[in-house]
């Protein structure tokens, strides 16, 4: 199990799916400057993620994109799931026969996090919203509170 960022220094990190929307951009900076090894492999080609590709501009970040291979989801420590990537995919199969942990970036980020006591607000409408409503809920009841996404 992580613990801190240091166990992260020098692990093989597969992340599948980068994606356009912010999908694996963060988790990808983290890694990195936390010092894994990283491989993003993505079934979008380098034009199809430009964008993306522009903010993670002098990572020292390997892509394999416009396909997935095998060996990237077998010679790993770990692989990082996009939330866009279906959970039954051929590929993290493969990573799950070889043992492989298989982790979302919310994953890592409970795992890191010091603190416990965190609500996280998901869905496609709404979150900014519910997220405001709870935060003042908390600020109104005097209690230690920061908004974040």
């Amino acid at each position: 199990m992580i613990k801190n960022p240091e166990d992260l220094k020098n692990k093989r990190i597969t992340i599948m799916g980068l994606g356009l929307n912010q999908g694996g951009l963060g988790v990808a900076r983290f890694l990195a400057k936390a010092g894994a090894k990283i491989l993003v492999t993505d079934l979008k080609t380098e034009e199809g993620l430009g964008p993306s590709l522009k903010k993670l501009k002098g990572f020292d970040i390997k892509y394999i994109l416009g396909r997935h291979r095998e060996e990237d989801f077998i010679n790993t420590d770990m692989v990082i799931q996009n939330p866009a990537v279906p959970h039954n995919s051929k590929y993290l199969k493969i990573a799950r026969k070889h043992k492989i942990p298989i982790k979302t970036d919310l994953d890592l980020f409970f795992q890191l996090c010091p603190s416990k006591n965190i609500i996280a607000v998901a869905g496609t409408k709404g979150k900014s919203t519910v997220s405001q409503l709870i935060y003042h809920i908390f600020k109104e009841a005097q209690k230690d509170t920061i908004l974040a996404g």
